[in-house]
């Protein structure tokens, strides 16, 4: 669990982002995208992949927040591969994070037991050879909604004394049904 007064998930993208470049030997100046997976965001505005290509010093890259909660890593890796195949970018970085303790309620036992906190990230680069991401398909089903979701805090139920007090600010989940949906 990340803790620290203003720690965000940016600061576990960044220490990813970092190691990455350590290992890689890149200079961060070579990064042309940034996409962050994540529904634990610093804040609404500006993406935590800003916040990320900032820090690092990916000055040249564009960058940009992924939500789609257990599937956006697979979803932002598959759009960052896009990128490559186009030949619009050579290096996307594609990070993976969620600082879910920020969402949790952790009178709920069945539920906080199964998130954490955590960031990873890969490098994607045009190959010519057999590595690399062959094939895939995605699909989105929202029909579960009513098993796993966070009530409030969108526009649908802004932020309000009343969605607080009734703790819809966390991670709901309903028990099995819920897992089909994770």
């Amino acid at each position: 669990i990340l803790k620290g007064e203003g720690q965000g998930v940016s600061v576990l993208g960044v220490e990813a982002v970092k190691d990455m470049i350590a290992k890689t030997n890149l200079d961060p100046k070579e990064i042309d995208l940034v996409i962050f997976a994540t529904v634990t965001a610093d804040m609404t505005f500006p993406a935590t992949a800003n916040i990320v290509a900032t820090a690092v010093g990916a000055v040249n890259a564009f960058s940009f927040d992924l939500s789609a909660v257990c599937s956006g890593f697979i979803f932002a890796l598959t759009t960052g591969a896009s990128y490559i195949q186009s030949g619009m970018y050579k290096k996307v970085v594609v990070i993976g994070g969620d600082k879910m303790s920020a969402i949790m309620d952790y009178t709920d036992p069945t539920t906080c037991i199964i998130f954490g906190d955590g960031a990873g990230c890969v490098l994607l680069e045009p190959t010519t050879g057999q590595e690399g991401i062959i094939d895939y398909i995605l699909k989105s089903d929202g029909s579960g909604e009513a098993y796993l979701h966070m009530k409030a805090g969108g526009s649908r139920y802004p932020a309000t004394m009343e969605t607080v007090t009734a703790r819809q600010h966390f991670v709901y989940q309903e028990g099995a049904a819920g897992f089909k949906f994770a």
